[in-house]
């Protein structure tokens, strides 16, 4: 009926509103490095759902964050600002390895009922050095300036709110200059026949 689609469509721009309200618009500028980001909806019936990124200062180190909640809609996107913020809040007041980092953030959010897979990584910008932990997220690459691509499967752990207690590990990596690192969430590669 035409009042459902109206209720539906009021609901979509919700969604996309909460979703573009906590999206960052900026991000630092360290000399060395450049930041690119791009949100593309894998549902041109819902422009929002639970995924985000962001990247911040946490003290000489650039904190680099991808994530997915589980669900679509208004509730994922609020989810999602919440995990977000929460991590955000924390890592900034309290510098910890990526491990314990998200250790803590699934401790905060212990009985919320949120679900979400996470990579979270601290970038030293001077040295080039990577250190992340992946809870349950999907792999990340490096694209070096030759060409060359290598997926990073370790420093895998369980999803935030999965309530599994397995430890988190944490990897370390090096980018050298021209080196690409990209991060996605499954929306990406779901439902594709290729590699």
């Amino acid at each position: 009926t035409r009042e459902r689609q109206e209720v539906l469509a009021e609901y979509g721009q919700l969604s996309d509103g909460l979703r573009q309200w906590f999206a960052p618009t900026n991000f630092p500028d360290p000399e060395s490095v450049e930041i690119t980001a791009r949100y593309i909806p894998a549902s041109v019936r819902t422009q929002s759902g639970g995924d985000w990124y962001d990247v911040y200062e946490v003290g000489n180190s650039l904190a680099v964050v991808i994530g997915d909640v589980a669900g679509h809609g208004a509730n994922a996107t609020a989810q999602m600002a919440q995990l977000r913020n929460i991590l955000r809040g924390q890592s900034t007041a309290r510098t910890l390895d990526p491990a314990a980092q998200i250790d803590l953030l699934d401790k905060t959010m212990t009985g919320s009922g949120i679900v979400a897979t996470v990579t979270y990584g601290l970038l030293d910008v001077s040295s080039g050095e990577f250190v992340y932990t992946r809870a349950g997220h999907v792999p990340l690459l490096i694209r070096s300036a030759a060409g060359d691509v290598r997926i990073e499967e370790e420093a895998q752990g369980p999803p935030v709110g999965g309530e599994v207690d397995l430890k988190r590990e944490i990897k370390r990596t090096r980018l050298h200059p021209g080196d690409v690192l990209i991060l996605i969430t499954d929306g990406l590669v779901e439902g594709l026949n290729r590699d």
